[in-house]
């Protein structure tokens, strides 16, 4: 039964084998049949097109149109194989999908790989415990948090998260030369891009950034000179699970055990 349904493979994607990546351009090419059916595209089961109200979209779809004027609308009994979007099946078939995944090699991973992107140029922090401690020149116009990041639903099915999550933060601070703290509160509305919803109780409130955190210049405007970009992780509420592809283990090793092949 599994493999006799259709699903959009946007419902399919685990960020592991079947991944979104971006890129500038796309270029669609559609094959219609007499009716709807199976074709393979390199081996892999694909649908031929059907006009599902999209025609109009396409290059050549306004001639198309004027060739053949068919207005009738188009019912699930077009489809070849039952569609799927959403249920115990597409549950299934994204759990066999993770598995096989599994089974190439991918694995998941704690490390959170933070960082910071200042006008372009990547720094480091030293780490301690829950406190990350970025050294950020006085120069600096934007600041952004990287990390890597995962969809819980796309690494345990049936999560019920569709959120892109990076890390999860208790506050977001800056210390100036003259040793002078200067913070936003975890909630503040300054805290608009690459940050999801405010969680927790109020007292200790939190939240995940989506692994690429824009810090507003508000916290650092009135340093005046070179700053210490303070962030404090909220590890005890959530554990960022990434996947990471096969052979990354290895080599992370090889580079920890070789400072030259970091210098390399």
């Amino acid at each position: 039964m599994l493999d006799e349904v259709l699903i959009p493979i946007k419902h399919l994607i685990n960020d592991a084998t079947i991944a979104q990546v971006e890129t500038a351009e796309v270029t669609y090419w559609h094959v219609e049949l007499d009716s709807h059916d199976i074709l393979l595209a390199e081996g892999l089961p694909a649908e031929s097109f059907l006009d599902t109200g999209v025609r109009a979209g396409f290059e050549n779809g306004a001639e198309h149109i004027v060739l053949h004027p068919d207005f009738s609308p188009l019912t699930l009994d077009a489809f070849c194989r039952p569609l799927v979007q959403e249920g115990p099946i597409l549950d299934a078939v994204c759990l066999r999908l993770l598995a096989r995944a599994s089974e190439l090699g991918w694995t998941l991973t704690s490390e959170d790989d933070l960082h910071a992107v200042v006008d372009g140029a990547v720094v480091y922090p030293e780490r301690e415990g829950a406190v990350a401690r970025f050294t950020i020149p006085a120069e600096a116009t934007d600041i952004r948090l990287h990390s890597r990041s995962f969809v819980p639903e796309r690494v345990h099915v049936g999560a019920g998260d569709g959120r892109r999550l990076g890390v999860p933060l208790r506050g977001l601070s800056v210390v100036d030369s003259a040793g002078v703290t200067w913070s936003v509160p975890i909630g503040s509305e300054a805290l608009n891009q690459g940050f999801s919803f405010v969680q927790g109780e109020a007292e200790r409130p939190w939240r995940w950034t989506t692994g690429e955190a824009v810090v507003p210049s508000i916290l650092w405007s009135r340093t005046g000179g070179a700053f210490s970009l303070v962030v404090e992780l909220a590890s005890e509420e959530g554990t960022l699970q990434a996947w990471q592809a096969p052979g990354m283990v290895n080599s992370q090793e090889t580079s920890e055990a070789s400072p030259e092949a970091v210098a390399a």
